[in-house]
């Protein structure tokens, strides 16, 4: 069956992309009842996709333009987070479909579920999902949220009515299943309160600890406190407050807290600083005694570099100091003091208690090995799980184990095994999010006034200090907030009426016969983008003690599978190389798989998101070679920009949609009709995106799709000699393509792009898609190499920096210019030296230099429409930026030529 002769479904013609895109990401900022909430998991799609993903997978392309019109509307309304729980869209959603399939409920499948937020979505709209996993906690969590809650409200509900009439008044029931969890946490929590509930002040919230490694002075006998900073509240409008600590040779520390009306803060060499009223002590509160790494004594002012940091944890071990208990203060608020003797007794007395707990409720699963993708920790001093929790936590999370254990017994006397299985599953999973809170890997957030959990992002890096919290406190990070969290999402995800199957298994393996499903959604794994493994194994180790019992066959390895999981990290394999292999071979295999579990008339839609173009290149090539061919793509705008990831690096925002079918035919395509065939398709999906608001490197990434629509559908693309056109070289021309559009409307039209130098041409298009971030160097060298640039002359004239593999552009304040007024020679400057060596000269206030340097290199035109461009498309965060944007706006403007004459041509020098 051709392609041309399907049905096409609405997800194949028109998606409202801008719409989608902003409830996504409204979404994250949705907390209470986002299933994102219930348990860490990493790169979760947002609902929204989600639902509307599978909903226009399943819907037929209407006939006219007024019905897609109607249904793009209806697309809109369901992509909202008020949507979640609407019975009456759901209901209208689930009948369309039906209709579409004879009155029955598709069958979906997502062989790669993760948190599970595609299947259940496609279940809430009423299919038949199949979620599919290799991660048991993912599993668990694919039960937590599509399983449990349907099957309660199945069973415990009025099951004589229709679904879709059960639908309309859950939202005023009271929710049996989350009720239940709410009432045995509460047992839990009094159980274990009797047991180490002595072990923790009442009022106290946290303890904010130290690790300590000796001063390397010989004369100096300090146990040096690894302290990242001295701020406990840095809020605006609330009363602030540091630490600061007096140290001497003989090892003494006097700890010191000061509050506002005991200190003024000024700003000084672009440093917040702390004056304390009658001393002369003036503290940079941002500054403590470790900075990436490298340590320095507050006693003597000895230092050591991080290489003798990691050496000396893993000879001698850290050591610890109980710097600063935060108590419940005011109005909700905090306050702080010294810790008492007191505070170190209880703690004394829980590293006795753990002694006498049994040996198997505390992890001592080995950490991966040095050099594992994301994991930071065991360059130090640590070799196990259990050793990234100080004994006061190990004993508490152990404690909480111990106890949900029991309850599967308490609950088993008055429901059902299944039930009771269901309820302590979600009782373990709060476990696993006070193990989030408290950890050694934690630290103390002083801009909100509250502890920052462990797994910020999808890595586990060393925290020099860090906060212990009390499970019995009433505030983030204890028993009762993490429950609160969880019942709000079983209530959220009882609003699906589809019945869902979950399973733990291979993707390279998929146990469902051939041609079985209507539509495979799916998001796999993204190449080196997130060790998703190796980081679970955190949550894992936990889970086997307080829910093990329960799912033998879920936990019957002693960490997560690794030999099988779709991942390119080298630690694994014996060479990069290898990695990249076993990475594609697998991904290739999976997608083999989809095209084979794939009716003939199904639709397949997968999600990649990855700034590398050699990612890129494997995943295409992986579904080139499964017999699945794009139809349609889509770039969904999903991620926050204050993300942790967003704020380091030029992370994505965008994920692209690729819309699947298998592939109807075995067409051989020529190179030069296939380049023509991209340049045309991809500027016109190009200007659908950039209408639709894709800037920057999600643009650069956005053509890709098209462009795997233009080659995916032949079989080969040759040359006329017959020599076949690897995946690579067509992903250059698209690269090509999408800079020369990218550049045209940052330049809007004013200047050709043939009058730029290929140096500028990149300088211009790094600075509009990556600002001042650092890049992968090989990826920067392809950008490079597409506009013509030579990287090798980038880094002799200094405009590009590389360090470490990556690679990163000067801005003109960081150029080594001592005269930049002189030149070589008159031809040998690029448009974009000019402009920083004239912003420069502007910088310093050299008024007669500058106007000279002008009538000499800088008349032409494409110089000041140039220096425009880049000023205009530098974002305002970050203080490089900041510098550039400032310096080339007050070039323009004291040269008065933000409007050019261009019929003249010619430039006044009246203003130098």
């Amino acid at each position: 069956m051709s392609n041309q002769n399907r049905d096409k479904r609405l997800i194949e013609v028109d998606m409202p992309l801008e719409k989608i895109s902003e409830e996504s990401r409204r979404e994250k900022n949705i907390r209470h009842g986002n299933p994102s909430t219930i348990h860490i998991w990493w790169a979760r799609r947002p609902l929204s996709i989600s639902r509307t993903s599978a909903y226009a997978s399943l819907i037929k392309d209407p006939e006219t333009e007024e019905e897609r019109q109607n249904e793009i509307e209806f697309v809109k309304k369901l992509s909202t987070w008020e949507a979640t729980t609407d019975s009456n869209t759901l209901s209208t959603a689930r009948q369309k479909i039906r209709k579409n399939f004879d009155g029955r409920a598709p069958r979906i499948l997502d062989p790669f579920s993760g948190g599970g937020a595609l299947p259940l979505e496609a279940q809430r709209i009423g299919s038949k999902a199949h979620a599919l996993e290799l991660n048991p906690v993912a599993h668990i969590l694919d039960k937590s949220v599509m399983k449990f809650p349907y099957e309660a409200s199945q069973k415990y509900n009025d099951t004589e009515r229709k679904r879709e009439e059960l639908m309309v008044d859950r939202r005023d029931e009271k929710n049996k299943l989350a009720n239940d969890v709410e009432k045995w946490a509460d047992w839990v929590l009094k159980e274990a309160k009797k047991e180490i509930g002595d072990l923790y002040t009442d009022d106290v919230i946290g303890y904010i600890w130290a690790r300590t490694l000796p001063c390397q002075n010989p004369d100096c006998d300090m146990d040096i406190p690894l302290i990242r900073q001295f701020w406990l509240n840095s809020r605006d409008n609330s009363r602030k407050a540091i630490y600061t600590i007096n140290a001497d040779k003989n090892g003494n520390i006097e700890i010191e807290i000061h509050h506002e009306d005991e200190f003024e803060v000024f700003t000084e060499d672009n440093k917040k600083k702390v004056h304390v009223h009658d001393t002369d002590e003036v503290v940079v509160p941002s500054e403590g005694t470790v900075q990436r790494g490298s340590v320095s004594c507050p006693a003597c002012n000895n230092s050591f570099k991080s290489k003798r940091t990691r050496e000396l944890s893993r000879n001698k071990g850290f050591g610890r100091k109980l710097m600063v208990i935060v108590e419940k203060g005011e109005n909700k608020g905090k306050s702080y003091r010294v810790p008492k003797e007191r505070d170190t007794e209880l703690f004394e007395s829980a590293e006795e208690k753990l002694n006498q707990i049994e040996d198997e409720l505390i992890p001592d699963e080995s950490l991966p090995p040095e050099g594992s993708l994301g994991i930071r920790v065991n360059l130090y001093e640590y070799d196990n799980w259990g050793q990234l929790f100080n004994a006061r936590q190990k004993l508490a999370l152990a404690t909480f184990c111990k106890k949900v254990n029991e309850t599967y017994d308490e609950i088993s006397k008055k429901e059902d095994e299944e039930y009771a299985k269901a309820v302590c599953t979600y009782l373990g999973l709060a476990i696993d999010k006070m193990a989030d809170y408290n950890s050694k890997i934690t630290s103390w957030l002083h801009h909100r006034e509250s502890v920052r959990n462990t797994f910020t992002r999808g890595a586990l890096p060393i925290r020099w200090d860090y906060v212990e919290t009390n499970p019995f406190s009433g505030a983030t990070g204890d028993w009762t907030s993490a429950l609160d969290w969880i019942t709000r999402v079983i209530e959220t995800c009882s609003y699906v009426t589809g019945e869902p199957e979950t399973r733990l298994g291979d993707a390279t393996r998929l146990p469902y016969p051939d041609n079985h499903f209507d539509a495979v959604l799916t998001d796999p794994p993204y190449y080196n983008n997130m060790p998703y493994a190796s980081t679970s194994d955190y949550f894992y180790v936990w889970l086997k003690r307080s829910i093990g019992d329960l799912y033998p066959d879920v936990f019957s390895t002693p960490l997560t599978p690794k030999n099988k999981e779709i991942i390119q990290d080298k630690s694994r394999h014996k060479s990069k190389a290898d990695a990249k292999e076993f990475f594609e071979q697998q991904l290739t295999k999976a997608f083999k798989e989809i095209n084979r579990v794939l009716k003939d008339d199904g639709i397949c839609t997968i999600v990649f998101a990855h700034k590398s173009t050699t990612a890129w290149a494997q995943m295409i090539r992986s579904l080139l070679s499964s017999g699945l061919v794009a139809t349609a793509t889509w770039p969904i705008h999903t991620e926050m920009h204050n993300r942790p990831r967003g704020l380091e690096s030029a992370a994505l925002a965008s994920s692209v949609y690729f819309v699947c079918r298998k592939r109807g035919g075995s067409e051989i395509g020529y190179h030069s009709d296939v380049q023509e065939e991209l340049k045309e398709t991809v500027h016109k999906k190009l200007d659908y995106f950039w209408n639709q608001g894709t800037r920057g490197a999600d643009l650069l990434v956005s053509a890709i799709g098209p462009a795997v629509e233009v080659f995916g559908k032949y079989e080969k693309v040759k040359r006329l000699s017959g020599e076949e056109v690897k995946v690579d070289e067509l992903l250059e021309d698209t690269q090509r393509i999408v800079s020369d559009y990218a550049l045209g409307k940052v330049l809007e039209g004013d200047i050709g792009l043939g009058d730029i130098d290929a140096e500028t041409r990149f300088y211009l298009l790094f600075r509009w898609a990556f600002a001042n971030q650092k890049e992968d160097y090989d990826e920067i060298r392809k950008l490079a190499q597409v506009n013509d640039a030579n990287t090798d002359r980038l880094e002799e004239t200094d405009i590009l920096k590389v360090t470490r593999g990556d690679a990163r552009i000067q801005p003109p304040q960081k150029r080594d210019f001592d005269e930049p007024e002189k030149v070589p020679e008159k031809n040998s400057l690029s448009l974009i030296e000019k402009i920083q060596r004239a912003a420069i000269l502007w910088e310093e206030g050299r008024r007669s230099k500058l106007k000279s340097f002008v009538k000499n290199y800088c008349m032409e035109e494409e110089f000041w429409r140039t220096a425009q461009a880049i000023a205009e498309c530098l974002p305002e965060e970050g203080s490089r930026n900041k510098k550039e944007k400032r310096m080339l706006h007050g070039l323009l403007n004291y040269g008065g030529q933000t409007e050019f004459d261009v019929e003249t041509g010619q430039l006044s020098l009246d203003k130098f």
